[in-house]
């Protein structure tokens, strides 16, 4: 079913043979890597994505990027706010 609506844009109702028609949809896909009983995803449903890969970072990482962020969020707050950024990452 995701196939035919990634080709042709939607379904056909079973009770008045009318193609439904679905727009402006956005999707957003998440999976694994095969194994472990997930299978392999075929290319003719990937030829509709963009893969994305990231690896996982470590706490030093995200403690960086994370304080940056509140930084630059938090810099039109009083001193007293600031100074709380590093208890709040």
């Amino acid at each position: 079913m995701l196939r035919q609506f990634l080709d042709h844009n939607g379904w056909y109702n079973r009770k008045d043979q009318q193609f439904m028609r679905i727009e402006n949809i956005l999707l957003l896909t998440a999976l694994g890597p095969p194994g472990g009983g997930k299978t392999q995803i075929t290319p003719r449903i990937v030829r509709h994505f963009n893969m994305m890969n990231n690896n996982e970072l470590d706490s030093k990482t995200v403690g960086f990027i994370f304080t940056t962020i509140l930084k630059n969020f938090l810099k039109r707050f009083p001193e007293e706010v600031t100074e709380l950024i590093p208890a709040v990452v």
